[in-house]
Protein backbone atom coordinates (compact mmCIF):
# COMPACT_ATOMS: atom_id res chain seq x y z
CA UNK A 1 0.00 0.00 0.00
CA UNK A 2 1.44 3.72 -0.95
CA UNK A 3 0.98 7.02 -2.17
CA UNK A 4 1.88 9.45 -4.03
CA UNK A 5 2.15 12.98 -2.87
CA UNK A 6 2.56 15.92 -5.65
CA UNK A 7 5.37 18.13 -5.61
CA UNK A 8 4.75 20.94 -3.81
CA UNK A 9 3.84 23.94 -6.29
CA UNK A 10 7.31 25.84 -6.18
CA UNK A 11 8.99 22.56 -6.22
CA UNK A 12 10.41 20.94 -10.08
CA UNK A 13 9.05 17.75 -10.86
CA UNK A 14 12.20 17.49 -13.70
CA UNK A 15 14.58 17.58 -11.06
CA UNK A 16 12.79 16.20 -7.81
CA UNK A 17 10.54 12.73 -8.05
CA UNK A 18 7.33 12.68 -6.15
CA UNK A 19 7.36 11.54 -2.44
CA UNK A 20 6.34 7.63 -2.44
CA UNK A 21 5.17 6.33 0.53
CA UNK A 22 4.75 2.65 1.01
CA UNK A 23 3.90 1.42 4.07
CA UNK A 24 4.97 -2.14 3.56
CA UNK A 25 8.78 -0.60 2.55
CA UNK A 26 8.54 1.46 5.45
CA UNK A 27 7.68 -0.93 7.99
CA UNK A 28 10.52 -3.67 6.61
CA UNK A 29 13.22 -0.56 6.73
CA UNK A 30 11.65 -0.10 10.48
CA UNK A 31 12.37 -3.40 11.70
CA UNK A 32 15.70 -3.64 9.64
CA UNK A 33 16.72 -0.48 12.02
CA UNK A 34 15.44 -2.11 15.04
CA UNK A 35 17.53 -5.35 14.02
CA UNK A 36 20.91 -3.63 13.42
CA UNK A 37 20.06 -2.22 16.87
CA UNK A 38 19.55 -5.72 18.22
CA UNK A 39 22.75 -6.74 16.92
CA UNK A 40 24.98 -3.73 17.70
CA UNK A 41 23.65 -4.07 21.47
CA UNK A 42 24.56 -7.76 21.61
CA UNK A 43 27.59 -7.13 20.44
CA UNK A 44 28.74 -4.50 23.43
CA UNK A 45 27.14 -6.89 26.11
CA UNK A 46 28.94 -9.67 24.81
CA UNK A 47 31.97 -6.96 25.13
CA UNK A 48 31.57 -6.10 28.28
CA UNK A 49 30.86 -9.58 29.79
CA UNK A 50 34.16 -10.33 28.29
CA UNK A 51 36.32 -7.67 29.54
CA UNK A 52 38.83 -8.37 32.27
CA UNK A 53 40.91 -5.69 34.58
CA UNK A 54 44.22 -6.63 32.92
CA UNK A 55 42.45 -6.07 29.20
CA UNK A 56 41.81 -2.98 30.60
CA UNK A 57 44.92 -2.09 31.66
CA UNK A 58 46.70 -3.69 28.46
CA UNK A 59 44.88 -1.83 26.24
CA UNK A 60 44.90 1.32 27.74
CA UNK A 61 48.67 0.90 28.31
CA UNK A 62 49.46 -0.09 24.65
CA UNK A 63 50.14 3.22 23.31
CA UNK A 64 52.50 4.05 25.51
CA UNK A 65 50.88 7.44 26.88
CA UNK A 66 51.34 8.91 30.06
CA UNK A 67 48.59 9.66 31.97
CA UNK A 68 46.73 13.07 31.72
CA UNK A 69 45.93 12.69 35.64
CA UNK A 70 47.23 10.27 38.18
CA UNK A 71 47.21 6.11 37.15
CA UNK A 72 44.55 4.66 35.49
CA UNK A 73 40.80 4.63 36.49
CA UNK A 74 39.53 1.95 38.85
CA UNK A 75 38.45 -0.74 36.87
CA UNK A 76 35.04 -1.14 38.70
CA UNK A 77 33.91 2.14 38.68
CA UNK A 78 34.36 2.55 34.61
CA UNK A 79 32.38 -0.98 34.04
CA UNK A 80 29.79 1.15 35.89
CA UNK A 81 29.79 3.94 34.21
CA UNK A 82 29.98 1.80 30.56
CA UNK A 83 26.97 0.45 31.42
CA UNK A 84 25.01 3.82 32.43
CA UNK A 85 26.05 5.37 29.23
CA UNK A 86 25.19 1.64 27.20
CA UNK A 87 21.61 1.65 29.20
CA UNK A 88 21.16 5.81 28.05
CA UNK A 89 22.07 4.99 24.58
CA UNK A 90 19.33 2.03 24.40
CA UNK A 91 16.83 3.96 26.26
CA UNK A 92 17.95 6.93 23.92
CA UNK A 93 17.48 4.95 20.91
CA UNK A 94 14.37 3.11 21.76
CA UNK A 95 12.31 6.09 22.15
CA UNK A 96 13.47 7.56 19.12
CA UNK A 97 13.03 5.14 17.07
CA UNK A 98 9.19 4.72 18.49
CA UNK A 99 9.00 8.77 17.57
CA UNK A 100 10.06 8.32 14.01
CA UNK A 101 7.84 5.51 13.71
CA UNK A 102 5.04 7.57 14.76
CA UNK A 103 5.33 10.79 12.61
CA UNK A 104 5.82 8.39 9.33
CA UNK A 105 2.43 6.68 10.24
CA UNK A 106 1.20 9.68 11.11
CA UNK A 107 2.05 11.10 7.54
CA UNK A 108 1.08 8.30 5.87
CA UNK A 109 -2.08 8.41 7.45
CA UNK A 110 -2.57 12.30 6.99
CA UNK A 111 -2.15 11.87 3.06
CA UNK A 112 -5.17 8.78 2.90
CA UNK A 113 -7.26 10.62 4.96
CA UNK A 114 -6.80 13.91 2.83
CA UNK A 115 -7.49 11.86 -0.52
CA UNK A 116 -10.37 10.28 1.07
CA UNK A 117 -9.05 6.84 0.32
CA UNK A 118 -7.65 6.94 -2.96
CA UNK A 119 -4.36 5.24 -3.21
CA UNK A 120 -1.70 7.02 -5.62
CA UNK A 121 -3.87 9.36 -6.73
CA UNK A 122 -2.18 13.45 -6.87
CA UNK A 123 -3.80 15.63 -4.32
CA UNK A 124 -5.11 18.90 -4.67
CA UNK A 125 -2.82 21.80 -3.66
CA UNK A 126 -5.40 22.47 -0.33
CA UNK A 127 -5.87 18.92 0.57
CA UNK A 128 -1.98 18.09 0.96
CA UNK A 129 -1.47 21.45 2.41
CA UNK A 130 -3.76 20.42 5.36
CA UNK A 131 -2.18 17.43 5.52
CA UNK A 132 1.18 19.10 5.43
CA UNK A 133 -0.28 21.18 8.40
CA UNK A 134 -1.39 18.26 10.28
CA UNK A 135 1.99 16.60 10.45
CA UNK A 136 3.65 19.85 11.46
CA UNK A 137 1.77 20.14 14.32
CA UNK A 138 1.94 15.65 15.24
CA UNK A 139 5.90 16.42 14.66
CA UNK A 140 6.20 19.72 17.37
CA UNK A 141 3.44 17.66 19.70
CA UNK A 142 4.97 15.78 22.61
CA UNK A 143 5.39 12.41 22.97
CA UNK A 144 1.96 11.20 25.08
CA UNK A 145 -0.21 13.49 22.87
CA UNK A 146 1.33 12.11 19.46
CA UNK A 147 -1.21 8.75 20.82
CA UNK A 148 -3.97 11.01 21.36
CA UNK A 149 -4.07 12.65 17.89
CA UNK A 150 -3.72 9.23 16.35
CA UNK A 151 -6.53 8.18 18.42
CA UNK A 152 -8.51 11.27 18.12
CA UNK A 153 -8.31 11.89 14.15
CA UNK A 154 -8.06 8.51 13.02
CA UNK A 155 -9.07 6.09 15.62
CA UNK A 156 -5.71 4.55 15.63
CA UNK A 157 -4.85 2.67 19.50
CA UNK A 158 -1.04 1.78 20.46
CA UNK A 159 -1.42 -0.83 23.45
CA UNK A 160 2.17 -0.25 23.94
CA UNK A 161 1.93 3.58 24.42
CA UNK A 162 2.35 3.53 27.85
CA UNK A 163 5.62 1.69 27.97
CA UNK A 164 7.16 3.66 24.64
CA UNK A 165 5.77 6.91 26.90
CA UNK A 166 7.84 5.50 29.91
CA UNK A 167 10.85 5.03 27.84
CA UNK A 168 11.09 9.13 27.40
CA UNK A 169 10.81 9.60 30.93
CA UNK A 170 13.05 6.85 31.70
CA UNK A 171 15.71 8.77 29.14
CA UNK A 172 14.71 12.40 30.90
CA UNK A 173 15.55 10.65 33.95
CA UNK A 174 18.69 9.00 32.87
CA UNK A 175 20.07 12.28 31.55
CA UNK A 176 18.98 15.00 34.07
CA UNK A 177 18.24 13.15 37.20
CA UNK A 178 21.42 10.67 37.55
CA UNK A 179 19.41 7.90 36.90
CA UNK A 180 17.10 8.51 40.16
CA UNK A 181 13.12 8.73 39.23
CA UNK A 182 11.26 11.17 40.49
CA UNK A 183 7.62 11.71 41.41
CA UNK A 184 7.33 14.74 39.11
CA UNK A 185 6.77 12.81 35.57
CA UNK A 186 4.70 10.35 36.87
CA UNK A 187 1.36 12.75 37.02
CA UNK A 188 -0.74 10.27 38.97
CA UNK A 189 0.74 7.18 38.65
CA UNK A 190 2.87 6.20 41.53
CA UNK A 191 5.36 3.84 39.44
CA UNK A 192 6.52 3.45 35.89
CA UNK A 193 6.22 0.48 34.27
CA UNK A 194 7.74 -1.18 31.15
CA UNK A 195 5.21 -3.76 29.57
CA UNK A 196 8.56 -5.30 28.21
CA UNK A 197 7.62 -7.82 25.14
CA UNK A 198 9.69 -11.35 25.11
CA UNK A 199 8.94 -14.17 22.41
CA UNK A 200 7.47 -17.42 23.24
CA UNK A 201 9.31 -20.15 23.18
CA UNK A 202 9.32 -22.09 19.53
CA UNK A 203 7.04 -25.09 20.33
CA UNK A 204 4.68 -23.00 22.21
CA UNK A 205 4.41 -20.65 18.54
CA UNK A 206 3.33 -23.22 15.82
CA UNK A 207 0.44 -21.97 14.07
CA UNK A 208 0.85 -18.19 15.25
CA UNK A 209 1.83 -14.96 12.96
CA UNK A 210 5.23 -13.99 14.46
CA UNK A 211 4.49 -11.25 16.13
CA UNK A 212 1.14 -12.42 18.30
CA UNK A 213 3.36 -15.28 19.51
CA UNK A 214 4.64 -12.78 22.47
CA UNK A 215 4.12 -12.37 26.32
CA UNK A 216 4.71 -9.32 28.56
CA UNK A 217 7.13 -9.25 31.51
CA UNK A 218 6.55 -6.35 33.90
CA UNK A 219 9.28 -4.09 34.85
CA UNK A 220 8.30 -1.25 36.90
CA UNK A 221 10.20 1.81 39.07
CA UNK A 222 9.09 4.01 42.53
CA UNK A 223 9.93 7.11 42.54
CA UNK A 224 13.58 7.23 44.59
CA UNK A 225 14.53 4.57 42.57
CA UNK A 226 17.36 4.32 40.05
CA UNK A 227 16.31 3.16 36.50
CA UNK A 228 18.40 0.04 35.34
CA UNK A 229 18.04 -3.08 33.29
CA UNK A 230 19.30 -6.30 32.92
CA UNK A 231 21.21 -7.20 29.65
CA UNK A 232 18.19 -9.47 28.64
CA UNK A 233 16.15 -6.30 29.52
CA UNK A 234 18.11 -4.00 27.29
CA UNK A 235 17.19 -6.22 24.58
CA UNK A 236 13.97 -6.78 25.15
CA UNK A 237 13.67 -2.66 25.04
CA UNK A 238 14.62 -2.84 21.77
CA UNK A 239 12.50 -6.01 20.98
CA UNK A 240 9.51 -4.25 22.61
CA UNK A 241 9.72 -0.98 19.78
CA UNK A 242 9.51 -3.76 17.33
CA UNK A 243 6.24 -5.15 18.49
CA UNK A 244 4.63 -1.58 19.38
CA UNK A 245 5.65 -0.70 15.74
CA UNK A 246 3.90 -3.82 14.11
CA UNK A 247 0.84 -2.74 16.10
CA UNK A 248 0.63 0.81 14.62
CA UNK A 249 1.84 -0.61 11.05
CA UNK A 250 -1.24 -3.44 11.25
CA UNK A 251 -3.41 0.09 12.43
CA UNK A 252 -2.70 2.18 9.96
CA UNK A 253 -3.17 -0.81 7.35
CA UNK A 254 -6.30 -1.03 8.39
CA UNK A 255 -7.53 2.51 8.70
CA UNK A 256 -6.23 2.91 5.30
CA UNK A 257 -8.40 -0.28 4.22
CA UNK A 258 -11.36 1.61 5.55
CA UNK A 259 -10.91 4.71 3.97
CA UNK A 260 -10.77 2.98 0.45
CA UNK A 261 -13.64 0.38 1.64
CA UNK A 262 -11.76 -2.78 1.48
CA UNK A 263 -11.92 -5.48 3.39
CA UNK A 264 -8.85 -7.48 4.84
CA UNK A 265 -7.77 -10.75 3.34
Amino acid sequence: MSFNPTPPPDQNPNQSQARQLNLQQMAGQFMAGVQRHLDLLAFHLAGQAATSEEAFRERANAPQLRQLVGPLGNFEQLQAFARDILTRQVIGDATNLAVGCLNNCHLFLALVKASGGAESRSLDPSAQQAAQQSQEAFVRAPLDEKFNLLEEHYGVMCPLEDTVAACGIAIQTLLRNGGILQKQPLSDAEELTFELQTALPLEMTEGKPWFDAVETELKTFRPGERIAFSDTELQLIFFTVAVFAHQLFTAVTRYARDAKGETAE
